[in-house]
């Protein structure tokens, strides 16, 4: 009781006026019945998270809840609402594990290296082996299997667009049946021809606007158009075409799933979409997604059945014809994925690669901008590999490697920047300990990236860009490999 009394007395009048606020605009939006439902509803569900930690989590150091609704309400990123609660908390404590609630439910959060190996790597019979590029071992289960996000129903927009049932989400046997079609893409890169020509339309559209570039929106289009034409064989033009239907789609069913109000309230979607033309609007322009990745399968089947599929050389086989190619080679039935599990995994392929490299391209070369001297050891990099001819040279994969200085760059964006600020939820089959709190069977847990990357007892002062860091023996040549886990491990 006086843990909900402390709790209680946190929900100060600063984040009153921001519920009340919020709750004003629904008044004026919807009018009447609708918005003070939706009102009272919200404000029922924070009351309740507040007062329903679970006593056998009451243990373990959790960040202020009414804090971390109240900041993503008010549209704070991930970034800044860890600095602002969780590496506070770790400082004070030492520890990098954590009980959160801003994913939709009480979860521990994973932010040192040690719970992050146990989380993501410890089975039923020890720790998951690598054979063949598939994580295996015997007939062990994982002791913290991935599960579905907390609270969302079925027909959450969410889910009606990448499915319940794909590669992100699936353990055991179902994850290698939808990971083994798609294996083969994860060692083969895309053409560096296909980067040569869409990195000269990038440098035009740039040029169009007088080199004053709307650079996230730019790298967006750049990198929508990359894995279209890399992993898809299809072309979004969305460079040369930036109102382009799909890519409008796309952009506004990705700001509703992961809108703040959505994140926290995932119920409210089913219920918008009983009430409001909008939100069903938003599922059609989901509906309209799926169907284009549908169309996406249904050639490319077309494709290989008329053409023979053995005379195309790998290296010109994009994501999605390996897949069906390995899909249709699987000898028992039961093991292929169906045409809807091939487009839940595509769409899981299809957020993941372009969001996240966006992001990555738009914070490294933020990081250039901001640190000249970094960048002028970059390009003194570039001349001595590719040499200072003034056409346009384009690195083959050997000169590739000797860019060793651009490497670090890349690896230090993807630790301060993380392309993920946390991976799949998991769930505890069975009690367990994680960075010194017992946790017991049936919690929802998760690795927490962006706070293990920033996590002071882990690195050294985390909060500066230093591309040294990762040098031949530089800081992170004595650091255990899972401080830095910016695509996360395990099964993915």
């Amino acid at each position: 009781m006086e843990a909900l009394k402390i709790q209680l007395a946190n929900l100060d009048t600063q984040t009153l006026s921001v519920w009340l606020q919020h709750f004003t605009e629904q008044v004026r939006a919807r009018k009447g019945v609708v918005a003070a439902v939706v009102g009272f509803m919200m404000v029922h569900q924070l009351y309740s998270a507040i007062a329903s930690v679970p006593l056998s989590l009451r243990h373990v150091k959790a960040t202020n809840r009414v804090r971390e609704y109240r900041y993503m309400i008010q549209g704070k990123s991930v970034d800044v609402r860890r600095r602002l609660l969780t590496v506070p908390l770790m400082k004070q404590t030492g520890v990098g594990v954590y009980l959160s609630g801003d994913r939709g439910a009480w979860t521990v959060m994973v932010a040192e290296p040690k719970a992050a190996r146990t989380l993501l790597m410890k089975t039923s019979k020890g720790m998951w082996i690598l054979q063949s590029s598939i994580l295996i071992q015997n007939d062990s289960q994982a002791f913290f299997p991935k599960t579905a996000l907390a609270k969302r129903p079925d027909g959450e927009l969410f889910y009606k667009f990448a499915g319940r049932k794909n590669i992100v989400n699936s353990n055991g046997d179902e994850w290698k049946k939808h990971r083994k079609p798609a294996n083969p893409a994860f060692h083969k890169s895309m053409p560096i021809s296909l980067f040569e020509r869409l990195t000269k339309v990038f440098f035009k559209h740039a040029a169009l606007q007088n080199n004053h570039v709307n650079l996230n929106e730019l790298m967006q289009r750049f990198t929508l158009d990359a894995i279209g034409n890399g992993a898809f064989d299809f072309d979004f033009q969305a460079m040369e075409n930036p109102e382009g239907l799909e890519l409008q789609a796309y952009n506004k069913v990705m700001h509703t799933i992961f809108s703040p109000i959505n994140s926290i309230f995932p119920w409210l979607d089913t219920f918008l979409f009983k009430v409001s033309k909008g939100r069903r609007e938003m599922h059609k322009q989901a509906a309209l997604l799926n169907n284009l990745m549908q169309r996406m399968i249904t050639k490319k089947k077309q494709t290989i059945q008329a053409a023979h599929i053995a005379s195309v050389d790998d290296e010109e086989k994009d994501l999605l014809m390996m897949m069906l190619e390995a899909n249709q080679e699987e000898v028992d039935p039961s093991k292929r994925l169906t045409d809807a599990d091939l487009r839940n995994d595509l769409v899981v392929f299809f957020v993941a690669g372009h969001d996240t490299t966006s992001n990555a391209l738009t914070y490294a070369l933020y990081h250039l901008a901001v640190n000249p001297d970094v960048q002028q050891r970059a390009r003194e990099e570039c001349i001595r590999v590719l040499g200072d001819a003034p056409e346009d040279i384009v690195p083959d994969a050997e000169q590739i490697k000797h860019l060793t200085y651009i490497s670090q760059i890349i690896q230090e964006t993807l630790r301060t920047e993380p392309p993920a600020s946390g991976a799949s939820q998991h769930i505890d089959a069975d009690d367990a300990e994680l960075g010194g709190y017992f946790i017991p069977k049936g919690t929802m847990v998760g690795l927490d990236i962006w706070g293990l990357h920033h996590n002071p007892n882990v690195w050294d002062d985390p909060e500066t860009w230093n591309p040294d860091r990762f040098a031949p023996g530089g800081e992170y040549d004595s650091k255990d490999s899972y401080s830095w886990l910016p695509f996360g491990h395990g099964q993915r």
